[in-house]
């Protein structure tokens, strides 16, 4: 009788239909391919020309995975593991073999396919980790579509560096440690063990992880001797898959611990354009990152359902959730700790927060009592999918338009026309090329105090890398070097702009500057000298400011004083400083007063105060 009973309910289960099934899984793959898709768009931006557009990648990954054979095995850089660098190294010789005249810079197409690659897989490991955490198929699916569309991840999945490499490894240590929490076996220890070795070994920072497997083996339900033969197993485990793959960082253990060090001090150190503080309430510790940081990394939207979706996971613990917030916590003490932390060091946690608003979102939608709720819900989860699609997508389009590239056939053409061509500023935040060296000249920001003495057949190029900082940083003095070139039409003609745009960008710049060009398509502005005849002389400018401030009453400025702008023209040694000559404008009238400002600027001063 019960044989017959389980037959018959054999029977039943296997007649249902099961077209729910293959559907969520197809709902999965699309999710997956659009992920892969928009990480592979315009993947090989600045290639052939520009190796070296990114210079983290080239500096830190490309060229030393070039250097890699195999009587030369070290990479010589032990400020980051090795993992990636191999992985590079490996994939490109494999191509090469295929094609023997396969160039260098092919092997950061090697290294973007690889951090591609990886930054697709992680959407599987999302859907996996909500599923683990007791999330039904349309959580996880939710969670997956939002890592799929993650701006900061997209973004970052264009660049051979080390970080979405290591989370999709720390992810997957995250993901075994759940599957430890519920079978505390040797073998996913030693799953477990592998996944964070691995992790580490792609940067040190992962070691991190090992937070969430120690309190995962404390968790589980077995004995203490048990407890500790599983924690020496996974660490025994990570230390030899992390061995495996970055082994001079062991066999070359001091001087890893010197490359520690010093990115201990740059983390903690002050790096132009990138660091806090700066000119701004938000720009501080802790603050900057959950004011501009993580909105922009996010989109407004989908960080607005992350951080309600905190509260929510936070409020609601479990022996899993503690896991999750274990990591996602210790995480955020250290990197936000940092007075420099690039973007790119948040997507860890930013991965976990699309895990936690997906499923906060459909628990909201799903689980409800009011209707009203519930159809909020909804209309917000497919805002916040809409605007995060159409953000990442324009923020994405930026790659295959780098603005460094697209000027670069603007400035062939004037190069066959005869013009020089002089750089201000670093040369990987211009569009520069060594293949002119009779014509295209590199110069130093300071340099653009000489910028009157140009020939008006010469070309300024500059870069709002370069001068979107001194905005940020509030540094008078470059600020008025550049206004003087950008705001001073009378003397200096636009001749090209590149830029590229994006959705809200006005918003996003307003939260820090550095956004509008976070190493992808600044602001290229070109300019030259407008010719003798169309702009006063200096000595004309000179002789109708004497003569307008002879005309002023109780004005005992001196002239020689006044031409003299150090930063500009260095005419004179002697120097009036701005309260001298705002306090002596206080004496005149308005009208005055502003004729006074439209002379003196020429000169080079900012004296808006004196407009009131």
């Amino acid at each position: 009788m019960s044989r017959l009973f389980v037959l018959n309910k054999i029977g039943e289960t296997t007649n249902k239909p099961k077209w729910h099934l293959p559907f969520q899984y197809v709902i999965l793959l699309l999710i997956v391919m659009l992920g892969f898709w928009v990480r592979f768009w315009g993947i090989s931006w600045g290639l052939p020309d520009r190796p070296d557009i990114h210079p983290d990648e080239h500096d830190y990954v490309i060229k030393h995975a070039l250097s890699i054979n195999r009587h030369h095995l070290d990479p010589d850089f032990l400020n980051y593991p090795s993992f990636l660098c191999y992985s590079v190294a490996a994939l490109h010789k494999v191509l090469k073999y295929s094609d023997p005249d396969r160039p260098d810079w092919k092997a950061n197409e090697s290294g973007r396919i690889i951090v591609a690659v990886f930054g697709t897989l992680s959407i599987l490991v999302i859907f996996l980790i909500a599923r683990n955490l007791n999330g039904k198929v349309h959580s996880a699916l939710l969670s997956a579509a939002f890592m799929a569309l993650l701006p900061l991840h997209v973004w970052e999945s264009h660049v051979a560096v080390t970080d979405v490499f290591m989370t999709f490894w720390i992810l997957l240590t995250l993901l075994f440690s759940l599957k430890l929490l519920k079978q505390p076996t040797i073998q996913m220890a030693i799953l477990t063990g592998i996944c964070l070795g691995l992790a580490t070994g792609a940067k040190y920072t992962a070691a991190i992880t090992s937070i969430a497997i120690i309190l995962t083996i404390a968790l589980t339900k077995t004995d203490w001797l048990n407890k500790i033969k599983l924690l020496v197993i996974a660490g025994s485990t990570s230390l030899f898959a992390c061995f495996l793959v970055t082994p001079f960082s062991f066999i070359r253990f001091t001087d890893t611990l010197k490359a520690l060090a010093y990115e201990h001090a740059h983390t903690h150190g002050h790096h132009l354009g990138f660091s806090v503080p700066a000119n701004g309430f938000q720009y501080h510790r802790f603050v900057y990152q959950l004011f501009a940081a993580w909105p922009f990394s996010f989109g407004v939207p989908l960080y607005l359902a992350t951080l309600f979706g905190c509260i929510w996971f936070c409020f609601r613990p479990s022996r899993s959730r503690w896991v999750i917030i274990a990591f996602t916590t210790t995480y955020i003490l250290l990197v936000c700790s940092m007075t420099f932390t690039p973007l790119r060091y948040y997507i860890p946690i930013l991965s976990i927060g699309t895990l936690i608003a997906g499923l906060w979102l459909c628990k909201e939608i799903s689980t409800s009592n009011k209707n009203m709720r519930r159809t909020t819900a909804r209309l917000f989860t497919l805002f916040v999918l809409g605007y995060t699609a159409i953000f990442t997508f324009s923020t994405t389009s930026r790659f295959p338009n780098d603005t460094r590239v697209t000027a670069s056939k603007w400035i062939q053409k004037r190069i066959d026309e005869g013009w020089k061509i002089h750089c201000f500023g670093w040369r990987r935040y211009l569009c520069f090329t060594d293949m002119y060296p009779g014509q295209i000249y590199e110069h130093h920001e300071k340099s653009l105090k000489h910028i009157y003495t140009m020939e008006a057949d010469d070309l300024i190029q500059i870069s709002s890398l370069h001068f979107l900082r001194w905005e940020r940083h509030g540094n008078e003095g470059f600020i008025h070097a550049y206004d003087t070139l950008r705001n001073n039409s009378a003397d200096f003609e636009l001749m090209a702009r590149f830029d590229n745009s994006f959705l809200n960008k006005k918003f996003y710049t307003a939260l820090d500057p550095m956004f509008a060009c976070y190493f992808i398509s600044p602001t290229l502005e070109f300019y030259r000298r407008r010719q003798p005849q169309q702009i006063h002389s200096q000595v004309a400018q000179s002789e109708q400011l004497h003569a307008l401030i002879a005309s002023l009453p109780h004005t005992q400025v001196h002239l020689n004083s006044l031409c003299n702008t150090p930063l500009l023209f260095d005419l004179n040694d002697s120097f009036v400083s701005q309260e001298d000559i705002t306090n002596e404008l206080e004496k005149i009238g308005d009208e005055e007063r502003i004729r006074f400002y439209d002379i003196y600027k020429h000169f080079g001063v900012r004296h808006q105060s004196v407009l009131k």
